[in-house]
């Protein structure tokens, strides 16, 4: 076996190193949190989370809360806009459990920070739902209309 020189001592001709790929941190970790989560799913009580983070001991609350976001949007397609009315309600429940604790054991830091960040998330997922709720409704009522405006005429209103 042969000794390679030092990098100082290699000659000019030398094959640049390769660079190294590292993998997302965050990536990983969602990866890892959604494993998790599949597997206290599954009954694997040592993949659960306890206390106030724990998300598998909110599933009533989040069902009806899911057909709550239903009732009050009547336009969310059930099986489209399924994953969003789930990230919604479980935003929701979260941030109402954070609130309880926050009642029973004081204002934490941990808990305050946990609840400030599952407000700002359900506000925005609060606000996607609308949003998605508006342009559902807009596509229905565009669907019974015939636009003719290519041909120099006005899009014809729809039939009632």
């Amino acid at each position: 076996m042969t000794r390679r020189p030092p990098a100082s001592q290699s000659p000019a001709t030398a094959v640049p190193a390769l660079p190294f790929r590292t993998p997302s941190l965050t990536r990983s970790a969602s990866a890892r949190a959604q494993r998790l989560r599949e597997e206290a799913l599954k009954g694997n009580a040592r993949a659960m989370r306890s206390g106030i983070f724990a998300e598998v001991s909110n599933r009533p609350d989040v069902a009806n809360e899911i057909a709550l976001i239903f009732a009050t949007h009547p336009h969310l397609d059930p099986l489209a806009d399924r994953r969003l009315v789930e990230a919604l309600a479980l935003a929701l429940v979260q941030q109402r459990r954070a609130i309880v604790a926050m009642q029973t054991e004081g204002m934490t830091s941990i808990l305050t920070s946990y609840e400030s960040r599952l407000a700002a998330l359900s506000e925005r997922l609060e606000r996607a739902v609308h949003e998605r709720d508006q342009q559902r409704a807009a596509a229905k009522g565009k669907a019974g209309a015939v636009d003719l405006s290519r041909y120099g005429q006005p899009a014809s209103e729809p039939k009632t």
